[in-house]
């Protein structure tokens, strides 16, 4: 499951980045955050932790955040259900 950033009010987050040339990544484990909230999907408090725009959230990553990843899968679970 991969989701891209803006397009699902949803966007990569990390504590830490990585400078590759001009493109800038996340440094080690990444998350999921609402766009303007101050907590991950996973609950941690990161209202300063920088921003991924164009990074793609890969549940199948090892680096992605587990918590992160069944919050989003419960998600689209409950989406398609009607609820």
């Amino acid at each position: 499951m991969r989701v891209r950033g803006p397009g699902a009010g949803l966007v990569v987050t990390a504590p830490h980045r990585h400078s590759l040339g001009q493109a800038h990544r996340p440094w080690a484990t990444y998350h999921l955050k609402r766009m303007g909230g101050g907590t991950t999907a996973c609950g941690l408090a990161a209202p300063h932790w920088p921003l991924f725009w164009n990074a793609p959230f890969d549940a199948d990553d090892e680096l992605a955040c587990p918590w992160c990843v069944e919050v989003l899968r419960l998600s689209a679970q409950f989406s398609g259900c009607g609820v």
